[in-house]
């Protein structure tokens, strides 16, 4: 009779375990689901051409999306010499309009914000930079650092 009671003891330890591992294994479960539920979700727009009507519309309909779908931010990678004058307006305003948060990112390393690209570097909620690209009038962001200042 011992021998049957220390085995029903055993087999309660062992269901009282496997329950204890499952209601761990559910609840890790919906933390993992609540957990990448409140990761934020950031388009990304790639403009790696001169800056015209065709890619003032392209910026347009990024932005247009980034607000429907709950963006919490909009990242544009930016590459391009210039260009037009009116299109550079227009995509400026579009920047600073914008619900969601713009964030232009000059990338990757060699490309460049030349005339028309640095109004949309400067426009950015967030503006930045990789190493080894430039903006303006040619300034590399590697050597921006190392520039000696003078009085």
């Amino acid at each position: 009779m011992l021998w049957q009671n220390d085995n029903a003891l055993k087999e309660q330890s062992m269901i009282q375990r496997v329950r204890g591992f499952a209601v761990g294994l559910v609840a890790a479960f919906v933390l993992a689901i609540s957990a990448s539920a409140q990761q934020p979700l950031v388009d990304k727009f790639v403009l790696s051409d001169t800056i015209q009507p065709v890619t003032a519309g392209e910026l347009d309909r990024a932005i247009a999306h980034a607000n429907s779908d709950g963006a919490s931010a909009l990242l544009i990678e930016l590459n391009t010499p210039g260009g037009l004058l009116d299109s550079t307006r227009l995509m400026a305003g579009a920047i600073l309009s914008s619900k969601v948060p713009v964030i232009v990112y000059v990338a990757p390393a060699g490309a460049r914000a030349g005339s028309a690209g640095f109004f949309l570097l400067e426009s950015a909620d967030i503006a930045a930079m990789s190493p080894g690209t430039n903006a303006g009038a040619a300034t590399r962001s590697s050597n921006l650092a190392l520039s000696p200042t003078r009085p």
